[in-house]
């Protein structure tokens, strides 16, 4: 085998006619499948031997149309360019086809290789991809667009993108759930789904039930707070007029007393008083007679 490629190389080489670049194309039902590649990890391996260390190189890549299938690869070689290769090429023997309801997957699942778990669950739309890397790589080739992701167990890129893949492939659609239980899909999904409406519908209005309560204990509150506020603001108000009032009287009392002051000293005199004035006058009457009559003898 070796010989004939090496002939071939010769050949093409000798004629100078270029190979065309070749496409990543699978063939899958019948129908030509064009991939793409992600490389997700890329590993360096020393080997130590007699003469020094000899590397070489692994790489992980997934494999994918974007749409519906997906694969993934490990390949090991001492170039990291071969390494690659060697991957897309285990990636494309290794296709699945993903199971979607729309951009995201139909029911919850868990994937599970060696000590890692993957949890995979529906996301509504616009939900986006919420993934690491290892698992980003798997689902957005797989045409997934809104899902919701949970790795658990170990941090090996490989060991994730193989749980990965585990979970993917053991999805199944409502109609293979139906063929598999003989069961129409009302039968699967019709009485559930029914029971959950209802089931929801009576939390909607419980919940709505406790709100307007709420609404209405607090309305009942701020009620209860205002008229016990303006209670307050009444007494303080009756407080205030007490106080003025009572001010009111006594600066009148204070008034009437500073008049009756004043009045007192223009009022008739006293008994004692006019009894002090007559002792004071009484003396002085005779003195004066006397005086009188010694001027009248003179003359």
């Amino acid at each position: 085998m070796t010989g004939n490629t090496q002939a071939k190389s010769k050949k093409t080489r000798k004629s100078g006619k270029k190979e065309p670049a070749k496409r990543n194309v699978v063939l899958i039902d019948n129908n030509e499948i064009e991939l793409t590649e992600k490389v997700v990890n890329m590993g360096r391996v020393a080997k130590v031997v007699k003469g020094g260390r000899r590397f070489s190189f692994n790489a992980l890549t997934v494999v994918g149309d974007g749409e519906r299938y997906v694969g993934v690869g490990f390949g090991k070689a001492k170039e990291v360019p071969e390494a690659i290769r060697k991957s897309i090429e285990a990636g494309k023997k290794n296709i699945i086809k993903v199971k979607r309801n729309k951009a995201t997957i139909p029911h919850a699942v868990i994937g599970k290789f060696k000590s890692a778990r993957v949890l995979l669950k529906p996301g509504a739309p616009g939900t986006g991809i919420i993934a690491g890397e290892a698992v980003r790589a798997v689902v957005e080739l797989g045409g997934i667009h809104d899902i919701l992701t949970k790795a658990q167990g170990t941090s090996n890129p490989l060991n994730i993108v193989k749980a990965t893949i585990d979970g993917l492939s053991k999805l199944t659609t409502a109609e293979e759930a139906k063929n598999k239980r003989g069961l129409t899909l009302p039968d699967v999904f019709g009485e559930y789904s029914k029971k959950r409406r209802e089931e929801k519908k009576i939390q909607a209005t419980e919940q709505a039930e406790k709100e307007a309560k709420k609404a209405d204990e607090a309305l009942i509150r701020s009620k209860q707070k205002a008229e016990i506020v303006a209670k307050q603001i009444e007494i303080e108000k009756e407080k205030a007029a007490k106080k003025t009032a009572e001010k009111a009287k006594e600066e009148a009392k204070k008034a009437e007393e500073a008049s009756k002051v004043q009045k007192t000293p223009e009022a008739t005199e006293t008994p004692e008083e006019t009894k002090e004035v007559e002792s004071n006058e009484s003396p002085k009457e005779p003195e004066m007679k006397e005086a009188n009559l010694e001027e009248e003898n003179k003359e």
